[in-house]
Parts: structure tokens; sequence; C-alpha cells
């Protein structure tokens, strides 16, 4: 399989400056000899190439709604070199400037500029204690002035100062909702706990916490599925989406309706999804654990059926 995917990167690149590439493969005795043109190519990527379009022209419209500014398109990854990508974005944006900037470097260099940034910071907390750990008026024990003793300041290669270097701004954002089925109005609906864009901390967990309650009179347990999607609406409908996790959660016993569920949900910076509902009253929970880099088909068919609560 390997083989097989290098010589597919190898092909799709040479396609990139080439209208056609020959074709030979030779795996576990078996020989191919063949051609394959441009246009063929294109043809077998057009629907991936469509997506990654729609998706772009929607990250866009999002970005204008809230006010930014959007002048240009930075393109990220080998692949933007591709005269296919390059013509769609020409007829699709034709308002907004393309750079193109080593994309096969984007990944490390963002990397790097996270390392930087992290290194000022740093930087610039050892010197703070430095200047901070003498005595009264900045006086050190032997008398000597917080001025006269602070470090020199230290460079990054290129000799520019700390405080001259422009910090670079990187957030991390969802990419992603993820919500919890519940009943509104009378219909089937997903309520996003964590909706698409959302700002993540550099560190640690976001995590919102949100009180249903339970949909019938004698109610003794809640079914909580668990919904991915990419709508940005706190309230989304269902649309044949199936659950990507559920869980049985029991009551202890017969509980009003409207009795309150406290559900919290909360997505580190890994991917990791933990989600817990407590029924205040009793502290029962039901704690649910998803790594969200994606779930097989053979895992969503082996989903149950699940809760439906009411918002309050």
């Amino acid at each position: 399989m390997q083989q097989f995917q290098d010589a597919a990167e190898k092909y799709k690149q040479q396609l990139t400056t080439r209208p056609e590439v020959r074709v030979s493969l030779n795996i576990a005795g078996l020989g191919l000899q063949t051609k394959l043109s441009r246009e063929t190519f294109e043809s077998l990527t057009t629907a991936l190439l469509d997506e990654t379009i729609q998706l772009t022209a929607r990250t866009i419209e999002n970005a204008r709604s809230k006010g930014y500014e959007v002048s240009k398109i930075l393109l990220v990854g080998g692949s933007t070199y591709m005269p296919q990508v390059q013509n769609a974005l020409a007829n699709n944006f034709p308002d907004l400037a393309r750079e193109l900037n080593e994309p096969n470097e984007a990944v490390s260099k963002g990397a790097a500029l996270v390392a930087r940034n992290d290194a000022i910071r740093l930087i610039t907390e050892q010197n703070e204690n430095k200047t901070d750990g003498g005595g009264e008026d900045g006086a050190s024990e032997d008398g000597s002035s917080a001025e006269a003793t602070q470090a020199p300041v230290i460079s990054l290669p290129g000799a520019v100062d700390i405080e001259n270097i422009a910090t670079t701004t990187i957030k991390l954002a969802t990419t992603k909702s993820y919500g919890i089925e519940v009943i509104a109005n009378g219909e089937d609906m997903i309520n996003n706990m964590i909706r698409k864009n959302q700002p993540m901390p550099s560190e640690g967990a976001y995590t919102h916490e949100q009180r249903f309650g339970t949909h019938a009179e004698g109610q003794s347990n809640v079914e909580v599925r668990i919904y991915e999607n990419d709508e940005e609406s706190e309230l989304t409908g269902i649309d044949g989406r199936e659950p990507i996790k559920e869980a049985t959660f029991d009551l202890g016993g017969p509980m009003p309706a409207g009795s309150p569920i406290d559900v919290t949900f909360s997505l580190d910076t890994n991917g990791i999804l933990d989600i817990v509902a407590v029924e205040p009253t009793s502290g029962r929970q039901c704690p649910i654990h998803i790594e969200t880099g994606g779930l097989t088909a053979e895992q969503i068919e082996d989903i149950k059926s699940g809760l439906v609560m009411n918002i309050e």
C-alpha cells in the first residue's frame, strides 16, 4: 500500500508541470504500464476540489460577517501548485489575491513562530524574575541597584532585540461543532455546546456547561447522543446525521418532567472531547470520552439509540 501511495504522490507532482505522465508500477511481481493525463487526474479529483472550494467560501463568508476584511488567500500545502487548484481559485474568488509563499514549508514555519513566541515569553519572564529579586526600591542584598544588576537584553538570531520583535498572535480554534441531541420547540435538534471556530486556549481545554431538563414525566433514564457538525449556530437540525457517540444515563428512578440534568463539554488542544452529564440532586454522573480525530464506519454502526432532552 505504501508503494501505491508513494507512486501516486510522485505522479501527482509530475502532472503539475506535464500534461501527461507514463505510469510504471511493479508490486508483488505484478507489473503495470500505462499513461495518465492531467485531464483524467483532474476529473478523478474534481469532487474533492469542489468540497475544498465550498469550505473556503464559507470560511471567507463567516470572517466577513464578523467584520474581518479578507483581501487575499494564503495557499498552504504542495497541492496548491496544481493548475486545477489555481484555476478554481481564480474562477471562484476573482476579487482576492492569492499568495503562494513556499506552501510546503507552511507547517514548519508556523511551528517556528510558536516556538519563537514561547521563547520570547520565557526569556522575558526570566528577566523579570531576576529584576524582581532585589530588596527595597530595587536594591539587592549587597546594596547594588536592580538597574546595575539587570541581565542584558538577550537577542535571537539576526541580532534583533527582543523588545523590537513584533509578536505574531497565533490563535487556535475548533474546526467542528460538537453538540447533544435535544427537543426544542417540539423538534429533534442538535444543541451545539462547542461551536465551530470557537477560540481555544493555547494550553488546557475549552469547557462549556449547560442545564437541560428531562422530557417526560416519570423518566428514569436519558440517552445522551453526541453529534459532530459544521454549523456555527447554537441549534441546528439533525438532517440525517449520525451520532458519533452515545450512552444511557440511569437516573436511579422515575423523575418529574423538567428535572435538571447538567451537561459539560470539555475539548482540549489534542482533540480529546470529554462529556459528563450530572443529575445534581443525587450527584449521579454519566461520563463520555471521545477522540475527535474521527470514528470508523464500523464504530458508527455500533452506536445505539440515544437520549432526548428538553431545553430549559
